[in-house]
């Protein structure tokens, strides 16, 4: 068989078509979930800063009216005083330089800059979580803090450094002194 015949194979082959469609779907509903919790989030920031103004009010009326605060009354007439609960710890991110070490290959894979946007779809194509209020630019923080792998092109995307600059991208001034 030659070569353009298993090519042909190859397309036509239905199992590597519901993988690839699978893939596909799975990428999808991970950028889907990935927003979702995002959106929860900061819902529940929100709600949390409405419950702490919304005491805050209740706590100074009753003090402005010169009334006992049953909620502190409550608090004097329980046995234990019960505290705030801890705060749950904020998850870890991944290394940014193993993180710009995948934008760097996937800039290469694609042969021409790559958006945030682009790089951020990457990873959570390959289920790199990267966790933070807006993660999108957490990662472009972490770009940022690896001048020495990745450079953000003055037409947008990002270039690694260690290769030539692509057609179009002249090198300027700042770029020869650093």
């Amino acid at each position: 068989m030659c070569g353009d015949e298993m090519a042909d194979d190859r397309t036509n082959d239905v199992a590597l078509q519901n993988a690839v469609a699978r893939r596909d779907h799975a990428r999808q509903r991970l950028l889907d979930i990935g927003a979702k919790i995002n959106e929860l989030y900061e819902a529940r920031v929100r709600l949390a800063e409405e419950v702490q103004r919304a005491d805050a009010f209740i706590d100074t009326w009753y003090e402005m009216a010169g009334l006992p605060n049953p909620k502190v009354v409550e608090r004097k007439e329980s046995k234990p005083v019960q505290t705030a609960p801890t705060p749950e710890p904020r998850p870890q991110n991944p290394n940014r330089r193993d993180v710009t070490l995948k934008a760097v290959q996937y800039i290469r894979e694609a042969g021409k800059p790559l958006s945030r946007a682009e790089i951020w779809e990457r990873l959570v194509a390959d289920n790199v979580i990267i966790h933070g209020k807006n993660p999108e630019m957490v990662l472009s923080t972490m770009l940022w803090r690896t001048k020495d792998l990745i450079r953000r092109l003055r037409g947008g995307g990002y270039w690694p450094v260690a290769d030539p600059l692509p057609a179009g991208h002249a090198t300027d001034i700042m770029d020869l002194i650093g």
